[in-house]
């Protein structure tokens, strides 16, 4: 396995960002899925937040988050990153952002250049991670 950490300073924040392959691939693990509410009122409507986990979230390991690239690609590309649950059980949470995959697309938003921020996507995931 190998592992690429990035750092990237934003806004006087530093933000990890982590590159899992492996060389092999397994069956995922069992999963739970669902749909969190994602508010963001810039948005004048209800928006959801399709998500996946895999392991136990109450186990005493850190769970991982990993975050698909876009625009517009979805968490089926990071299915394999479940490895980690099954090789060393550590929960992993999946999810796609706003306006991908399974979460809310907005394509009455496409030429708002300023709804497509970081903003949106870091609120997503902090929302995400409340429930």
């Amino acid at each position: 396995m190998i592992v690429v950490v990035f750092i990237l300073p934003t806004n006087g924040h530093h933000y990890f960002i982590a590159i899992i392959t492996s060389s092999h691939i397994m069956s995922p693990p069992p999963s739970t899925e669902g749909e969190a509410p994602f508010d963001y009122t810039a948005a004048h409507k209800p928006l959801q937040t399709y998500y996946r986990i895999f392991g136990d979230l109450k186990s005493s390991l850190t769970p991982l988050v990993i975050i698909h690239g876009g625009p517009g690609l979805s968490h089926d590309l990071l299915l394999s990153h479940s490895d980690l649950t099954s090789t060393y059980s550590i929960p992993i949470i999946l999810y796609d952002q706003i306006g991908s995959g399974r979460s809310t697309h907005l394509p009455e938003t496409a030429s708002i250049s300023n709804f497509w921020t970081e903003k949106i996507f870091i609120a997503q995931l902090e929302q995400l991670l409340e429930i």
